[in-house]
C-alpha cells in the first residue's frame, strides 16, 4: 500500500463528503436572509426593505434624544424605506381593499413595533385617518412611545374585549402631528 496515495485518497473523500453535507444542510435551511430569497417563493410579493435599526438602549448610550420614536422618523434612510414600503403596500391591495394590515413575526425583536408605527405614520403623513391598535397583551409598548407615557395606561383592547371599557375609552389620540 501506497501510505501518500492512501491520505491523499482520504483527505479528498473528506473534502468531498464535508462539501456534500454542507451543500446538503443548506438546502434544508428555509430561513429567509436576503431580498433574493423572498423573490424565490412563487406568489409572495417583495414590497420591500427597512434597514436595521439599533435598539433603544444602545441609541441612548450613544446620546440619541432619548425618544426612540423620534430618532428613528429622524432617521432619513428608514423614513424613505417606509415611505417606499408604504406605497408599495397600498399599490399590492386592490383599490378600495385596503383598510386593514397586519404586522406580526414569529420572535420578539424583529420590528413589528418599529415597522408598523412608521406604515401608521406614513399613511398618515398621505392625509389618511390612521388607527394604530396595539395586540401586544403581554408587553405592550406603543402606547408608552407615542407619548402616553408610563404612569398613566389608558384602558386597552383586553379591557375593550371583557366589556370593562367601551371604544371610546380606549381610543388615544397621539402627541405625535403628522405632517
Amino acid at each position: 500500500p501506497n501510505r501518500v496515495r492512501a491520505i491523499a485518497m482520504a483527505t479528498a473523500l473528506g473534502l468531498a463528503l464535508s462539501a456534500a453535507l454542507a451543500i446538503f444542510l443548506d438546502s434544508l435551511d428555509k430561513t429567509i436572509k436576503t431580498d433574493e430569497d423572498i423573490l424565490g417563493i412563487p406568489g409572495l410579493p417583495f414590497l420591500g426593505a427597512v434597514p436595521a435599526v439599533e435598539s433603544p438602549k444602545r441609541l441612548l448610550k450613544k446620546g440619541s434624544s432619548g425618544d426612540f420614536i423620534e430618532d428613528i422618523v429622524k432617521n432619513e434612510m428608514v423614513a424613505d424605506a417606509a415611505t417606499s414600503l408604504n406605497t408599495a403596500l397600498l399599490f399590492s391591495m386592490p383599490k378600495g381593499q385596503n383598510k386593514l394590515i397586519m404586522v406580526t413575526s414569529t420572535i420578539p425583536g424583529e420590528g413589528k413595533t418599529t415597522i408598523s408605527y412608521l406604515l401608521a405614520l406614513s399613511m398618515a403623513n398621505l392625509g389618511n385617518k390612521v388607527l394604530y391598535v396595539e395586540l401586544d397583551l403581554r408587553k405592550p409598548s406603543m402606547q408608552r412611545k407615542m407619548g402616553g407615557g408610563e404612569a398613566h395606561q389608558p384602558a386597552g383592547i383586553a379591557d375593550y374585549l371583557v366589556g370593562q371599557a367601551t371604544f371610546e375609552e380606549i381610543v388615544n389620540p397621539s402627541k405625535i402631528q403628522s405632517n
